[in-house]
């Protein structure tokens, strides 16, 4: 790997590639920030200011409510 905050083959940083990897998970924007070490401003910028990881950022928070959602009903239903 390059120099920090250099993207790799897929466009990312690892930063950013670590954010969605909790956001996927079901946490919060403020909760990927905290376990990134960055802040929550950090992460909305990246938002506005780069389109591809705008996208991913709308899957990995798809995907997160997708999870939380499947624990809901697990739960209702045991």
């Amino acid at each position: 790997m390059g120099r920090k905050g250099a993207k790799d083959t897929d466009g990312l940083t690892p930063p950013q590639r670590r954010v969605l990897e909790i956001m996927s998970t079901g946490l919060s924007v403020t909760a990927a920030a905290q376990h990134a070490k960055i802040g929550r401003s950090t992460i909305y910028s990246w938002r506005n200011e780069d389109g591809p990881f705008a996208a991913r950022m709308d899957d990995a928070y798809e995907q997160g409510v997708d999870t939380l959602e499947d624990h809901a009903l697990k739960r209702a239903h045991d």
